[in-house]
């Protein structure tokens, strides 16, 4: 798995499947500053789309979550259907 920071013109409201977390740092210039977990670079490029740039990968074994970037809400909740 990878923790990556990149710019991207996707913004993160048209993504349709989150499987990691990921949180938007800042905007400017026509493109936002994001940094996101992925299981590869081909993983983030295909959910991130081809305009990424300026990336920096990180190797990692598992989430780290802190105040700066607290767990999503969204984030490893269990749907369960009680009917």
């Amino acid at each position: 798995m990878i923790r990556a920071t990149f710019n991207t013109e996707i913004g993160a409201e048209e993504l349709t499947v989150h499987e990691h977390p990921y949180w938007v740092l800042g905007f400017g210039g026509g493109v936002q500053r994001v940094a996101a977990y992925a299981d590869s670079l081909a993983d983030l490029q295909a959910r991130w789309g081809e305009s990424l740039s300026d990336a920096t990968l990180t190797e990692v074994d598992e989430y780290l979550f802190n105040d700066r970037f607290p767990c999503p809400d969204w984030f490893g909740r269990v749907d369960v259907d009680l009917d």
